[in-house]
């Protein structure tokens, strides 16, 4: 294999982590229980109050053969911030994945995901499939949601406007591609990775790597050793940014058949009255009814909504 090769499959995993000292260690277990291993393990830790930094060190001390580096954040910047500064280290012309800390790869990941970008040179970006698993108490599986990428592979853009994005952890990013896009925004909305993604299947093929899915884990019960997911502020505001950026980053329709353009277009707009309706959603939540009636408005002028529909968004 040439040197260029190796440096195009050269991959960092960049986990950003925020009180979560007894979930982080399964998820190194995971990465490094790949069987062809990544080449970078950057954790950023957000300002942790808990036990997290001690636990990774240790690990770490436990693990002299693990090319782990542990960034620590003097401030809580938000799992943007984190996931943007763990993105430094990735080397450029290779790969860059981001894992939530209560997320775990399977063990081939890397390996399928190496080979894949290897036979498509033109991805910016590949997914696999992915299993959200919710637990009712400790040990104790509730609901389980199997979620499939393919549709992303086939429809590109169309299908994250349609359907949001196909999950972070499960995503692997050509890292010019990623840089090139500006990395997530910092938002804190709880939509971070939206417009990030949407940046990036505008720029190129989106592709879909088959195989066993990286497993989402949400946890209903106390005490478990974590905090809420860094993205989980609910405040209106926020998403109103996100919005904004939605449309500057949509505004430039991509390239394509007269067909596909209006595809496009009602894809666009759905998926701008989808978060006009969230955001009037937030504001009802608040007790703002006149926000409310506001952006409500503002969802009506997409052209991708009707009364029923916000309706259902309200409930």
């Amino acid at each position: 294999m040439s040197d260029l090769k190796r440096e195009m499959l050269n991959l960092t995993v960049v986990i950003p982590v925020f009180n979560r000292h007894r979930l982080i260690v399964e998820c190194l277990e995971a990465i490094k229980a790949q069987t062809q291993p990544v080449d970078k393990i950057v954790i950023v830790d957000d300002a942790s109050e808990d036990q997290t930094v001690e636990v990774v060190e240790n690990w770490r001390k436990n693990h002299p053969d693990c090319p782990l580096l542990l960034l620590k954040q003097p401030v809580n910047m938000g799992v943007s911030y984190a996931r943007n500064r763990g993105a430094e280290y990735s080397v450029k012309g290779g790969l860059v994945a981001f894992i939530d800390s209560d997320d775990l790869w399977p063990d081939d990941l890397a390996k399928r995901a190496r080979e894949a970008f290897a036979t498509f040179p033109e991805w910016v970006a590949a997914s696999s499939d992915r299993n959200i698993i919710y637990y009712s108490a400790p040990g104790n599986v509730g609901r389980v949601f199997k979620r499939s990428s393919k549709d992303w592979a086939r429809d590109g853009i169309i299908a994250f406007l349609e359907k949001k994005h196909c999950g972070t952890s499960n995503t692997i990013f050509r890292v010019d591609a990623f840089r090139l896009s500006g990395g997530f925004p910092h938002l804190r909305a709880g939509q971070e990775d939206f417009p990030c993604f949407i940046k990036i299947a505008k720029a190129g093929p989106w592709g879909w790597i088959p195989g066993d899915p990286v497993q989402y884990r949400y946890f209903k019960y106390e005490d478990k050793g974590q905090a809420q997911h860094l993205s989980a502020l609910r405040s209106p505001f926020p998403l109103l940014r996100c919005i904004h950026l939605l449309q500057e980053i949509l505004q430039d329709e991509p390239g394509g058949s007269l067909s596909f353009k209006r595809r496009y277009r009602k894809a666009k707009a759905r998926c701008l009255a989808r978060h006009w309706f969230k955001l009037a959603k937030r504001c009802n939540n608040a007790g703002s009814k006149k926000r409310m009636h506001i952006f409500y408005a503002e969802a009506r002028k997409t052209g991708g909504c009707s009364l029923p529909m916000f309706l259902k968004t309200l409930r």
